[in-house]
């Protein structure tokens, strides 16, 4: 019979196995390096989402912001449309008091007008009356 002599190693395994160990050893360091990094990436992407409860808020935000905004609009057109009223009312109510104004004056020309033609005929046929009345007067005699 042969005999196989083995040198020992301290702990009790032979060399083949310390090496098969030391290999599965810096496997697994390795492959928890990878996963240690592959966690680390997942982790760094997990910060960056936007959680749902965050999602729904801003979504509020936003939602009220152009709920005010609309309603911006709104009271905005709504004091627009005022302001255009009351120039409105305020345009008709200067025509009507130019109109009314011209209508005075045209009246006051009318009746200053009647006035001197009254008077000047007045002050023309007041001679020829008194001519006429002191002919037929004196004429009678």
């Amino acid at each position: 019979m042969a005999c196989v002599v083995t040198t020992q190693t301290p702990g009790g395994r032979d060399p083949l196995q310390q090496m098969i160990i030391d290999e599965l050893k810096a496997l697994r360091a390795e492959q928890a390096t990878g996963f240690n990094a592959i966690r680390a990436e997942f982790n760094a992407r997990l910060d960056r989402l936007v959680t749902t409860e965050a999602f729904a808020a801003e979504q509020r935000r936003v939602d009220q912001r152009f709920a005010e905004m609309g309603q911006d609009i709104v009271d905005e057109r709504l004091a627009r449309e005022k302001a255009d009223d009351r120039e409105a009312t305020r345009r008709s109510q200067f025509i009507e008091k130019y109109e009314l104004e011209r209508a005075d004056t045209a009246k006051w020309q009318r009746d200053s007008r009647s006035k001197w033609i009254l008077a000047i005929v007045g002050l023309v046929a007041s001679p020829i009356v008194v001519a006429v009345v002191q002919y037929v007067l004196g004429g009678a005699r």
